[in-house]
């Protein structure tokens, strides 16, 4: 996604290098927290992910990496956080997808 595409505190990219279902990898650098603010950040994004199963189409790896304000964030601010990043996402999708099929 270009800069201005970006949905702050956290930026999410999508690419498809497999078949099957979609996988979420989460990057927290140091920056962000200690190990255990790191750590809750990663629970809180594979969390969302698990309860959005149609939050990108399958054979989609989604990469969320989180922002300055990332730990401030709880299960509900991050569902709107990615609800607004949505529509934007679902068309790198479908472009991506297309792209690798043909």
């Amino acid at each position: 996604m270009r800069d201005g595409d970006r949905h702050k505190p956290g930026a999410v990219e999508g690419s498809t290098m497999t078949k099957g279902a979609s996988r979420l990898g989460v990057v927290v650098t140091r920056k962000i927290g200690d190990a255990t603010m790191r750590n809750r950040i990663k629970r809180l994004c594979r969390e969302c992910f698990r309860l959005w199963p149609g939050f990108v189409p399958d054979g989609i790896d989604l990469v969320v990496i989180a922002r300055d304000g990332a730990a401030e964030l709880t299960l509900d601010r991050v569902r709107d956080e990615w609800s607004r990043a949505r529509p934007t996402l679902l068309k790198r999708c479908e472009s991506v997808l297309r792209a690798a099929s043909g």
